[in-house]
């Protein structure tokens, strides 16, 4: 039987099983270029893929959030509150391990959750973490409740500097354990056929080239926003911003910018309130620990959006 054989065997094994091999372990080059996960968009705030968790694997859908950097499911121990979502049970898994902790997240929109953590083995898209932290949830807010929050859990894409548990998230693990050739994930976020990319990117839906800019602070995917014209006329100077998955923006596009945007707009009034959340965008974060290059972020968005930002911060090539 061939090498390639035998590789193309193990990785059919990790993909159908969600997890690797046992003999696949020492092989150096077994690693996947670039993997992807479809996303569904749900409302242009939640960007919903699946992930499997546990020995024998069990598949939950999570929304990928850029925003934070953990990783928590409903618990089996969970009361009503996560009704309707599919339990994770600690006790079925033989890779689980509690570490004794329990844990509280709280999130932007005053959504919280808490329970316990565990470590466990954590699939995406064929690549596998294994020993990864993550949370047994056994309360939800109301704004998890299967109603608000179709999703089961949500896994955090940022920097272990602002994970709750203090421990390496998803992404990060699988760099660290060498599942990536890359240490770049995207984000394509569109209304039908978005999709997350882990270990570089999918040329195919993106034309030009990538230019990085430096996150300036670690932790979120911060970076420095030069400045942003409409008409000719500066709304904002430089300032720092936040990529964030979950709202589609950046993180200054504010209310009283909003107002001021479609006012400049021509035919503005054709333009549906929803407008920024309609952009169609692919964003492309690199993670990379010094003293190596700084993180840095790309922002590839649609023509539309192009005249109203500074090439500095979002750029295609022609």
């Amino acid at each position: 039987m061939s090498y390639s054989k035998i590789l193309r065997g193990f990785k059919a094994y990790e993909r159908n099983t969600g997890r690797r091999h046992p003999l696949s372990l020492g092989i150096k080059d077994f690693k996947r270029a670039v993997a992807s996960d479809p996303l569904t968009d749900e409302q242009s705030q939640l960007w919903i893929g699946t992930i499997s968790v546990g020995t024998p694997a069990v598949q939950y859908t999570v929304d990928f959030d850029t925003g934070s950097s953990d990783l928590f499911l409903p618990g089996s121990t969970c009361d009503s509150t996560c009704s309707g979502h599919t339990l994770y049970n600690p006790s079925a898994s033989s890779t689980s391990t509690d570490l004794g902790t329990t844990f509280t997240l709280s999130y932007g929109d005053g959504s919280t959750v808490s329970g316990e953590q565990y470590t466990d083995t954590v699939a995406v898209a064929g690549l596998t973490a294994t020993e990864q932290t993550l949370g047994a949830a056994s309360q939800y807010s109301s704004g998890f409740e299967s109603s608000n929050f179709p999703a089961d859990g949500l896994m955090g894409m940022g920097f272990q500097s602002i994970s709750v548990y203090n421990a390496p998230p998803v992404f990060q693990s699988l760099i660290a354990s060498g599942q990536t050739d890359s240490p770049v994930f995207a984000m394509k976020l569109v209304s039908s056929g978005s999709e997350l990319t882990l270990g570089g990117l999918d040329s195919s839906i993106y034309k030009g080239s990538v230019t990085y800019i430096p996150v300036s602070q670690e932790g979120y995917w911060q970076s420095t926003f030069d400045s942003l014209n409409v008409g000719g006329q500066s709304v904002v100077g430089s300032t720092a911003c936040i990529v964030d998955s979950v709202r589609r923006h950046y993180s200054l596009l504010t209310p009283l910018f909003l107002t001021f945007f479609y006012r400049e707009l021509p035919s503005s009034s054709a333009i549906p309130p929803t407008l920024l959340r309609s952009i169609n965008r692919y964003l492309v974060l690199k993670m990379l620990p010094p003293p190596l290059v700084q993180d840095s972020i790309h922002s590839l968005v649609t023509p539309l959006s192009l005249p109203f930002l500074s090439p500095s911060v979002a750029r295609t090539s022609p």
